[in-house]
């Protein structure tokens, strides 16, 4: 059933519509006046008596709700949620700055053709839009990025719209698994399993690079084993044809791993490494990294070394829990000694417990400090087990210390520590199964975090977590 047209109408008594501005699969959108301000604004409106799946509405006000948290200059501001009763249905509406300028695919159709210079610049703009909406905690995946949702202006500035497939982690476990959403053609292939990960976006963004140079459809294009043969269709400087070739991987592990790496490539900040690797293995180090990742056929593993041979501040930290307990106890050790205890007397019985109590306290602390500063962690992954194992080289230590089946895996995610105090600056690494939670890197940095847990989504093929 088509949504009734609003054109020319008032809504709540605020907003005039003035006419459509597109019509999706399950909501319309009218660029529309506020009656009060006098501003443009775009009202995206989802009727009640529209809707056969109640996911739909969910997705409705998940975008609201994102779009809310999002301030970015070429992200249309977000103004109002709101919803009203008609005579035979309910209206849900969501407000948004208008966007000036056109969508990428009109631009197309009004015979622009764009030089590789200019799909370089769209390209830059769009992946530092992506940058801001990744680096957010939890990061957001649009996962519907296509010349329609592209609004472009005469001067070349763009515009990203349309956030109804949007994805942020309090939406997606591997059980649940989320909602397959997107746009045939320009979708990477693993949201057709309702999965995405970071460089899910990025897909979309070559497809609609490869629209942009072709003037084709992706799905139209030459395919040579299930990737998009672009080369025979259009010539493209090496590098940046070795970039686009990249970023379309029909592989979530073979892409690009971030729009900010894929940025710093594209800027020519950093080399596009095609790693000269054995078959079935290889190692990645990133520079100045503290942990290390090896990749084999079907495996994934991660080391980490003991944080007191490259973080000061847990050695600051394990100095200062141990000064604490030697305190503790030294003056457990003075009232023993004191004789203080045989004198008779509840009070004097206190005196005696309490630092026995802090002592007891504090030792808690100090051996999960400890067991960061002093042991190697290492987290195997394969197609049947997760194992983490602990050791110590010059103990001659090593410890199975938990072993479950992958499909126990419930979200992998980076987490903030410490509340509430410290909560906006502690964070570390966790994977979450049924039974456990595994905590790791709490003291490396928030980049090499970002990077190891990418690593073990892209292994998995799971969305990043966050808290």
């Amino acid at each position: 059933m088509k949504n009734k047209s609003l054109e020319k109408s008032i809504i709540a008594a605020k907003y005039k519509i003035n006419y459509l501005l597109g019509q999706g699969g399950i909501a319309t959108t009218y660029a529309a006046e506020n009656l009060e301000t006098k501003e443009q604004v775009a009202i995206k409106v989802l009727s009640l008596g529209n809707l056969n799946n109640w996911k739909n509405l969910e997705l409705f006000e998940r975008e609201a709700k994102i779009l809310a948290q999002l301030n970015h200059a070429a992200i249309p501001q977000y103004i109002d949620y709101f919803q009203e009763d008609t005579e035979d249905t309910r209206n849900f509406y969501l407000v948004q700055q208008l966007a000036s300028g056109k969508p990428l695919s009109e631009w197309i159709d009004r015979k622009w053709r764009p030089e590789e210079t200019e799909v370089k610049e769209l390209a830059i703009q769009l992946l530092e839009i992506l940058v801001y909406l990744q680096q957010l905690t939890p990061p957001i995946i649009h996962r519907d990025i296509k010349p329609q949702n592209i609004i472009r202006q005469a001067d070349g500035t763009v515009f990203l719209v349309d956030f109804g497939a949007v994805q942020d982690v309090d939406h997606h476990t591997v059980t649940g698994g989320s909602t397959v959403v997107g746009t045939f053609g320009y979708m990477a292939p693993e949201q057709f399993r309702g999965k995405a990960s970071l460089g899910t976006d990025l897909y979309g963004l070559g497809t609609t690079l490869l629209y942009l140079l072709t003037r084709q459809e992706p799905d139209r294009l030459p395919q040579k084993n299930l990737k998009i043969n672009f080369r025979s269709y259009v010539y493209l400087e090496k590098d940046f044809a070795n970039w686009l070739d990249k970023i379309i991987e029909p592989a979530a592990e073979d892409r690009l791993t971030s729009a900010e790496e894929a940025l710093a490539v594209l800027k020519g900040e950093k080399k596009l490494t095609f790693l000269g690797i054995k078959k079935n293995q290889s190692k990645k180090a990133r520079r100045g990294a503290i942990a290390s990742v090896t990749k084999r056929k079907s495996q994934l593993i991660i080391e980490i070394p003991g944080a007191w041979n490259y973080s000061s501040s847990c050695q600051f930290i394990v100095s200062l829990v141990t000064t604490y307990n030697l305190i503790w106890l030294l003056i457990f050790v003075i009232v023993i000694k004191s004789g203080l205890l045989q004198i008779a007397g509840f009070n004097l019985l206190l005196l005696g417990l309490i630092p026995l109590f802090c002592f007891l306290l504090g030792l808690g602390t100090l051996v999960y400090f400890y067991q960061l500063a002093f042991l190697n962690l290492k987290i195997k992954l394969d197609e049947k087990f997760l194992r983490v194992e602990k050791s110590a080289k010059l103990l001659n230590y090593r410890n199975l210390s938990h072993k479950e089946h992958i499909n126990n895996l419930k979200r992998v995610r980076i987490t903030h520590i410490g509340e509430p105090i410290f909560k906006n600056i502690w964070t570390t690494c966790s994977v979450e199964t049924a039974y456990i939670i595994v905590h790791f890197g709490l003291f490396l940095s928030r980049k090499e975090q970002q990077w190891l847990v990418t690593e073990i989504l892209n292994f998995s093929d799971f969305i990043l977590l966050a808290e």
